[in-house]
């Protein structure tokens, strides 16, 4: 009687926890990526299912946005670990795992028109990135699910933040 006992109570703490918020962040090893609502993207942040629905953009409607000279605030969502330095033009870096202070200070504006993106449609940091802004009350954000990949592959410029600047080496 006292195994069932404890292993209600077990049982009973794992379904608190993952109700608690900790979602996929309890379970260890491959398991976790394979476990039921949830998935670690190839660009490490953690997806879950069940996601808020947040305004897309793609590739052509991005440039032409740009390209008229449009008021955005574009966000490179990828964590260090992704960051290769390569970024749409005139974006910035804040990560997904960024805490809210650090989003407050990147982000003063909580009006301006923001454009989350990240790797590809595989990597969640975008999702994530905006699901925390709208959470946070942005209120202008919408996200290009596509990533730096499709911008490319598109014949778009990129610019790299890691290049030598002049008098270095």
């Amino acid at each position: 009687m006292t195994r069932w006992i404890l292993l209600g109570l077990l049982t009973a703490g794992l379904a608190g926890a993952v109700q608690a918020g900790e979602g996929c962040a309890w379970k260890k090893g491959a398991k976790a990526e394979k476990a039921e609502g949830c998935e670690k993207a190839a660009c490490g942040a953690e997806k879950k299912s069940k996601s808020a629905k947040v305004n897309t953009i793609d590739t052509a409607a991005l440039q032409q946005k740009i390209t008229a000279g449009d008021a955005l605030t574009i966000v490179d969502a990828r964590s260090a670990k992704w960051d290769d330095g390569k970024r749409l033009p005139g974006a910035i870096s804040v990560s997904a795992e960024s805490t809210d202070e650090q989003i407050a200070a990147a982000l003063p504006d909580k009006a301006a028109s923001i454009i989350t993106y990240c790797s590809n449609e595989k990597c969640p940091a975008s999702q994530t990135l905006a699901e925390r802004l709208i959470g946070l009350g942005y209120t202008s954000v919408v996200k290009y699910p596509q990533g730096i990949e499709a911008w490319t592959e598109a014949g778009h410029d990129i610019v790299d933040t890691r290049a030598a600047k002049p008098g270095q080496s």
